[in-house]
């Protein structure tokens, strides 16, 4: 009888990375309500204590996966030219929404009830540097007038594209986007 020899088991940031990644896929497979932890260790080829070691609830595993994918853009570059950088972003916004990850994600926290997840929306609108910084600094340099509620902005834009393709299920393309870009830059500008 020969002793079957267990595969290493992955640490670190390894594991940490194999978990988050598994995790998002499951959220695209399963949605949030039918995640389950043990499964999601299983196919992370890692223990499901480790898991629940570094995130004790499902709640707590979503939100970190969620929030490694919806900070920047890897390849965002802003030109100092408000109209194009938001449309830049929307861009790798609307290519995000669009991937099976990204509408796991958005499944995920438009459906799921979980005191876990409750905050992340608010906490990724002050976290996140992309076109808050894009805004912040269009006011600085006068293109923006000041006092200008840039959340309401960043939140209608958002909103729109989010209404036109997880409410509407309808194509959100350039054209849409730079329609919702120019309407919520004329409403600042003013």
């Amino acid at each position: 009888m020969t002793k079957r020899k267990r595969p290493p088991q992955r640490r670190g940031e390894a594991m940490v990375g194999a978990v988050l990644q598994v995790t998002l896929v499951q959220l695209g497979v399963v949605g949030f309500e039918r995640l389950s932890v043990p499964e999601v260790a299983a196919l992370a080829g890692v223990n499901k204590t480790s898991v629940y070691r570094r995130w004790p609830t499902k709640g707590e595993l979503v939100r970190e996966a969620l929030a490694s994918v919806l900070g920047e853009p890897p390849d965002f570059v802003a030109t100092g030219e408000l109209r194009a950088d938001l449309l830049a972003w929307g861009r790798g916004a609307l290519a995000f929404a669009g991937s099976p990850v990204g509408q796991a994600v958005f499944r995920a926290l438009l459906s799921a009830d979980d005191p876990d997840l409750r905050p992340l929306a608010s906490e990724l609108t002050r976290t996140t540097k992309g076109p808050m910084g894009l805004l912040t600094r269009a006011v600085r340099r006068g293109e923006l007038r000041p006092g200008a509620n840039l959340e309401l902005a960043l939140s209608t834009i958002a909103g729109a594209l989010l209404q036109r393709l997880h409410v509407e299920h309808r194509p959100a393309d350039l054209a849409y986007l730079t329609q919702v870009v120019d309407l919520v830059l004329d409403g600042l500008r003013r």
